[in-house]
């Protein structure tokens, strides 16, 4: 009885352990994806549409604010707002004109710089007299078209343009380049327009964005340097820090014990007070706005020195020891022997190394002072305005910024694993 309520007791401990560490890990989790899945969102969305709701762009709605000074002339027509400005939810703005010309019309423009091919309908949701409206689409080349729409006067009326179908009607204009949008009401002397809301409902997944940035010069060059200058440095700070770190952890020279605190002392220095220096000598040498400069200061890191160094020190010296009096040189031990255990570590440095330097955007932003040398943080800065951040682009640029970290920790995965798991026990 005693061992059926021990085992049972047990069973409840491990249950409650397991639901804890299922809570612990929850968190990190949501705080990850969270951020990251709206920026694949806003990635996938067309240009502008970042903050709408219900798949839906809406020009014109019940609380739309639409008068100024109580009045606003258009085509000929002068309009006047019935009800207050702001309108409740419940009541749609009405509109009423006057036309004295014989062609006058009523007509709204609204600016629309969009990609048709992103949107799936435009929806209206009208009250009028009219009998008919058109939808005049402008593009940037000041083409336009228009499209005839018949609607039921005196009755609210829900008509809907296929947007999708527009290539085989429409001929005249170029959709992908829309800039405008205008809707035209033509009625007799006198009548009204009530309006509850005009919108676009767009497509939810688009690959536009992705595709207008790879098709953008700048981007691939920015591409292109920042893999070079990571790799470069990468391959640098594995190598390097590797051999320094054995030369501290084996070797017995002069004033290795000052230089090892030095190192020590170099971790504890924020890397922002070093870039007045740095860029003074970067300039002395003659080396700014090129690819020396952008490599050269980050060729090791004394973080990794220390790593590989406290790394090494666990190897047992029989290793090295014995090569050694077989006739091997310290070269030989260090290739042979001490860099193949060291290969755990030397993932950890790496991908740490990758991914600092391809975030890096201090030193290339102050470095550097031409497109051909800008790498892609600071390119993806430019997507930031001085009045409006283009959001769409930004995050689709972010995404593809973030697919070669996201390759390089796959690729060292098992090797991080490893060295996460060795400990002090090596297999040769």
């Amino acid at each position: 009885m005693k061992s059926d309520k021990y085992s049972s007791t047990t069973m409840q401990q491990t249950k409650f352990s397991r639901i804890i560490m299922f809570l612990i890990i929850l968190f990190p989790f949501f705080a990850i994806v969270a951020p990251f899945s709206t920026i694949i969102k806003m990635a996938f969305l067309p240009e502008g549409t970042a903050s709408s709701k219900n798949n839906e762009v809406v020009l014109c709605s019940i609380s739309t604010q639409h008068w100024q000074n109580g009045r606003w002339e258009e085509g000929g027509a002068e309009i006047l707002p019935l009800s207050n400005v702001y309108a409740k939810d419940e009541i749609p703005i009405k509109y009423e004109w006057n036309i004295n010309s014989p062609d006058g019309y009523v007509k709204w423009i609204f600016p629309f710089m969009q990609n048709l091919h992103n949107f799936r309908y435009l929806k209206i949701h009208i009250k009028s007299n009219a009998s008919f409206l058109k939808i005049e689409l402008h593009d940037i080349h000041n083409a336009s078209t228009t499209i005839k729409i018949p609607i039921t006067p005196h009755q609210w009326c829900n008509p809907q343009l296929h947007l999708s179908k527009l290539d085989k009607t429409v001929q005249a204009i170029d959709i992908e380049k829309i800039s405008s949008v205008s809707f035209r009401f033509e009625s007799p002397k006198q009548g009204y327009i009530e309006v509850k809301k005009i919108a676009f409902t767009y497509k939810f997944l688009t690959f536009t964005n992705f595709k207008e940035v790879l098709l953008t010069a700048s981007f691939g060059r920015y591409f292109l340097n920042s893999t070079l200058i990571s790799l470069l440095i990468m391959l640098s700070n594995m190598l390097f820090s590797t051999m320094a770190g054995f030369a501290f952890a084996s070797r017995h020279f002069p004033l290795r014990r000052t230089l090892y605190l030095a190192t020590l002392v170099m971790i504890m220095i924020p890397m922002q007070v070093l870039m007045i220096p740095t860029f003074i000598l970067i300039q002395w040498f003659g080396w700014l706005n090129t690819y020396k400069a952008l490599v050269m200061p980050f060729l090791v890191s004394p973080i990794n020195i220390f790593i590989m160094r406290q790394y090494i020190t666990k190897i047992p010296k029989d290793f090295s020891e014995v090569a050694l009096v077989d006739g091997a040189s310290y070269f030989k031990v260090f290739f042979s022997i001490i860099l193949p255990i060291c290969k755990p570590a030397m993932a950890i440095i790496g991908i740490n190394t990758f991914v600092t330097s391809w975030n890096s955007f201090l030193y290339p932003f102050i470095l550097t002072n031409t497109a051909e040398m800008r790498t892609l943080p600071v390119g993806l800065a430019l997507y930031i305005g001085l009045f409006d951040v283009d959001w769409a682009h930004l995050m689709a640029a972010s995404t593809l910024a973030a697919l070669p970290a996201m390759i390089v920790f796959l690729f060292f995965q098992k090797q991080i694993i490893a060295g996460v798991l060795s400990g002090t026990t090596y297999k040769l």
